[in-house]
């Protein structure tokens, strides 16, 4: 089954995932999870779950899970090269599904 992902949905949304886990204390540790929900042909929504541990994910039927960060500090998001995170969660997604980028 190929899957349509817009290509610009798909690293605003990464992006917001990485943003919203560095708006969390990193002290008390957890993680920003990204998933997209799919109709079969193609990706309809984004969305993140915070999980203030790490042991835990969400499944369901037509879910994908994009990519996970954990909750960092300023300088770590400041430093952390997001065009590269952007483009592993890409690498990861094609790893795992037939995606078509449009």
């Amino acid at each position: 089954m190929k899957i349509e992902v817009s290509e610009k949905d798909f690293i605003k949304n990464v992006k917001k995932c990485i943003r919203e886990a560095a708006s969390y204390n990193c002290e008390l540790g957890g993680v920003v999870q990204l998933y997209a929900t799919h109709d079969g042909e193609k990706i309809t929504e984004y969305f993140t779950s915070v999980f203030p541990s790490c042991n835990s994910w969400i499944e369901g039927e037509n879910l994908i899970h994009v990519t996970t960060y954990n909750y960092m500090t300023k300088n770590q998001y400041k430093n952390m090269g997001i065009e590269e995170s952007v483009r592993y969660a890409m690498y990861r997604l094609e790893e795992r599904f037939d995606i078509k980028w449009v």
